[in-house]
């Protein structure tokens, strides 16, 4: 017989790579307003339950500004159970167009790097 406790988990194809003690931080900008929880389970007789602020939850929740702590029950056929932990920080407006400036920063300098390289190479 296998060990269900190693069967239960969301599976390795998951866009969220928690880590080994099952957590995950992730940081969306102001205009998020929305997340929405798809998940695959490799042992399909297990069940998810999700819960935000230890309040039962569906797949979709309306996030709120600064930190969004979730957590993901999975249970079972026999009752083993296996926790995983997912905080969501929703930045404020002022912080999310600081991060959009550095980011159109960073990859304008890149550009102007390359326009600079062949500028350089049509010289020669």
């Amino acid at each position: 017989k296998e060990n269900s406790k190693n069967n239960n988990k969301i599976k390795e194809e998951s866009k969220t790579d928690f880590d080994e003690n099952n957590h995950y931080d992730t940081t969306e900008l102001f205009y998020t307003n929305t997340i929405k929880f798809t998940y695959t389970l490799s042992n399909q007789k297990s069940s998810l339950k999700i819960y935000k602020d230890d309040k039962e939850i569906s797949t979709e929740d309306n996030i709120s500004l600064g930190d969004n702590n979730y957590r993901f029950l999975i249970v079972d056929e026999n009752g083993d159970s296996v926790e995983y932990t997912l905080k969501v920080t929703k930045e404020g407006v002022i912080e999310s167009i600081i991060i959009l400036i550095l980011i159109i920063g960073i990859l304008g300098g890149f550009g102007f790097f390359i326009f600079w390289i062949i500028k350089k190479i049509k010289k020669r």
